[in-house]
């Protein structure tokens, strides 16, 4: 994704300074470039740039570099060439937090790919884990592919604070196998 930067008030101060200056000079108008986050298969969502691929049930990132999920969130990741040809593996870092489990027990995490349902994991106990499954290569035949994940059990929105609460998540990562 490319979007172009036209650097006006340099040009504009420029025929202003040539023209109080009565100098031959004249000013260059210069177009530049600029990526502007190209869609990757390894998201850091510390990396706001990483945000345009989270495309719902998500909230604001936490100052330590972090998101909630609502009970369903989607994303979008890049695939990579080797995977389109030989199969991915997609891997997600998340949190099950104590207070969370505390609440409503065990929590199963379903996942599907492109409408390919994943198998799904139940989280019973707080912490860090992974969420890690193969995709064949049948699933991944597109630039991109849309994952959307579901949880059986959150916390409603107003149960603890006003936003509806899933799990934490850090990284999500689709890469050959």
């Amino acid at each position: 994704m490319r979007r172009l930067i036209v650097l006006t008030l340099l040009v504009s101060g420029a025929a202003v300074f040539e023209t109080g200056c009565k100098s031959s000079r004249r000013a260059r108008v210069t177009t530049v470039e600029e990526e502007s986050g190209a869609l990757r298969s390894r998201l850091e969502l510390s990396d706001p740039a990483t945000a345009i691929q989270l495309v719902k049930g998500f909230h604001q990132l936490e100052p330590d570099g972090w998101r909630w999920t609502m009970g369903q969130f989607t994303v979008t990741l890049l695939v990579p060439k080797e995977a389109a040809k030989k199969g991915g593996k997609l891997k997600v870092e998340l949190t099950y937090p104590e207070p969370v489990l505390a609440k409503l027990g065990a929590a199963t995490l379903k996942a599907s790919v492109d409408g390919l349902a994943l198998e799904p994991q139940t989280y019973s106990a707080a912490g860090g884990t992974t969420y890690e499954r193969e995709i064949p290569a049948s699933a991944l035949g597109g630039e991109t592919v849309t994952i959307d994940f579901s949880l059986d059990k959150f916390l409603n929105a107003g149960d603890v604070e006003e936003r509806e609460l899933g799990m934490i998540v850090s990284a999500f990562e689709l890469s050959s196998q």
